[in-house]
């Protein structure tokens, strides 16, 4: 039954729209579940048709706000006009339970009154959001065209990128027999590899990027989730980081490492970051940063809490559910870290096979971060448009 109608889901009716503000935010029910568990209704590219893929797989819940959701969703759809996606997604669209009927909570009541760090009125009459969205539009126009694609189509990975992915994942997996019968060399060849074949898969498959088809991105995501646990990196990279990028208190990668590292103001200072510019700091930092931080560290905190870095809130999930990820974390420990003990008769030698490739890849990760950060500040985004000459300089 079409959402716009009203329906009853497991015996408890959701109510139909009513006609509310244009800018007001909407929820969408579950047809799973009950109106408690709201999930954002999220369209990907130039298709028509809504998908449930981040917020299903992410597990957004009604613990963020409304504002959060509505943040997540323009994120996702920089380049499509407002008033359109409100088109496609108004037959889908009810408004959340009253207040007081079954299902409300305190996050939901509280929702409409979060505050926002963007304003949203007049970005599209913006003279640069405009005049980016016509570049965008003709770059991925003329790939289509060329290709005999859609531009949703378009905008995914091609053919050759697709080529390059099973390639490197190939050369990874090729890697791992002389790697676990302890050929030195391989301490950083399969780290390398791993990297390599991780890095152009994993963070576009979570960003819904590689394919059309969202299953293959959540299939992808899973194939080698040596970066992080795809659950919580849903949580802390894409609602977390690219909603709120940079923004104290609300942007996760600002508080990694806060006992070790001051990298935002919206950090407490603490007496020992007074050294953190120290290179031991730094290598400390950066060696443990993927296999001890992200994959074990975070992911403890984040359960335990419900809540990624104190920032982005976490739902709880059924008991199958959590026991699936702590066996997948298992899994990882065992398989990055564990097994040279299994394997070798030497305790030193598993040391350094348990130790060194673990490292070798966090500090690869850094110094891709660090390069990229590199290029981005010393290039313009669009060297062709008014921004080179000044006009929308501050």
């Amino acid at each position: 039954m079409p959402y716009g109608r009203g329906y009853t889901a497991n015996g408890t009716t959701c109510p139909p729209p009513s006609n509310t503000p244009a800018d007001r935010w909407r929820w969408v029910c579950r047809t799973t579940g009950t109106p408690r568990k709201l999930l954002l209704v999220v369209t990907h590219g130039q298709s028509k048709r809504p998908r449930q893929c981040v917020a299903s797989l992410a597990h957004c819940s009604n613990s963020f706000s409304a504002t959060t959701y509505r943040v997540l969703f323009e994120s996702h759809h920089p380049f499509l006009s407002r008033d359109r996606l409100r088109t496609i997604l108004s037959k889908y669209e009810i408004e959340g339970p009253p207040e007081g009927s079954a299902g409300t909570s305190s996050a939901f009541a509280s929702a409409t009154t979060s505050s926002s760090p963007y304003e949203w009125d007049g970005v599209d009459n913006d003279a640069f959001a405009c005049e980016l969205k016509r570049h965008v539009d003709e770059h991925f126009a003329a790939i289509a065209e060329r290709r005999g694609v859609s531009v949703n189509e378009a905008t995914k990975a091609t053919p050759a990128r697709w080529l390059l992915v099973w390639t490197l994942i190939a050369a990874f997996v090729s890697t791992l027999p002389p790697f676990v019968s302890g050929n030195y060399a391989f301490l950083l060849v399969t780290p390398l590899a791993a990297w390599l074949a991780v890095v152009n898969m994993f963070h576009d498959a979570c960003h819904f990027a590689l394919s059309t088809n969202w299953r293959v991105n959540a299939s992808m995501a899973y194939l080698l989730p040596l970066l992080s646990s795809p659950w919580l990196w849903y949580h802390h990279h894409v609602i977390g980081h690219h909603a709120y990028t940079n923004i104290g208190h609300r942007d996760p990668d600002l508080a990694h490492a806060p006992q070790l590292m001051r990298e935002h103001e919206s950090i407490r200072w603490r007496r020992q970051h007074a050294t953190q510019a120290s290179t031991s700091r730094i290598f400390l930092v950066w060696a443990i940063a993927s296999s001890l931080g992200l994959n074990i560290l975070n992911d403890i905190r984040a359960i335990t809490k419900l809540s990624y870095n104190n920032v982005v809130s976490i739902d709880e999930i059924s008991a199958l559910r959590m026991a699936v990820h702590v066996l997948g974390r298992i899994l990882y420990v065992f398989l990055t870290a564990a097994w040279p003990f299994v394997v070798f008769d030497s305790f030193w030698k598993a040391v350094v096979f348990s130790t060194v490739p673990n490292m070798v890849f966090s500090m690869v990760m850094a110094m891709t971060s660090f390069m990229l950060l590199l290029v981005c500040s010393h290039q313009n985004l669009l060297p062709h448009t008014k921004v080179l000459h000044g006009q929308y300089s501050n």
